[in-house]
C-alpha cells in the first residue's frame, strides 16, 4: 500500500512547492509469500483499517486515507486526490 501514492520524477518537476504530487495511477503489484484467497485478503485489509488508528494518528486521517484508497481502487483518481488534498494529508516523497 505504501507505494500507492508515489509518483514519477516527471510529475515531481511540475509541482508547486507545498502541494502533494499527483497520485500515480499504476496500481502496485502485491505478492504474498503464503498464498491467500481474495476473501482472506479482504479480511486482512479490514483488520488493518480497523486497528491502524489505535496505534498512532487521528481517526479522521485514517478514514480519509481509507476513502482515498477505495476511490483509487475504483479508478476514480480525481476523487482520491481530492480526498488527500482536502484532508491536508501530505505524502512522503522518495527524495
Amino acid at each position: 500500500m505504501g507505494c500507492l501514492f508515489s509518483c514519477s520524477k516527471e510529475s515531481a518537476d511540475s509541482d508547486v512547492l507545498g502541494k502533494n504530487r499527483p497520485l500515480q495511477r499504476d496500481a502496485p503489484v502485491w505478492k504474498s509469500q503464503v498464498p491467500i484467497t481474495q476473501g482472506q485478503l479482504m479480511s486482512k485489509r479490514d483488520e488493518y483499517w480497523h486497528t491502524a488508528p489505535a496505534f498512532e494518528g487521528r481517526k479522521e486521517i485514517w478514514d480519509a486515507l481509507r476513502a482515498a484508497v477505495n476511490a483509487f481502487e475504483a479508478k476514480d483518481f480525481s476523487l482520491a486526490q481530492a480526498i488527500i488534498d482536502g484532508a491536508n494529508i501530505t505524502l512522503p516523497s522518495e527524495e
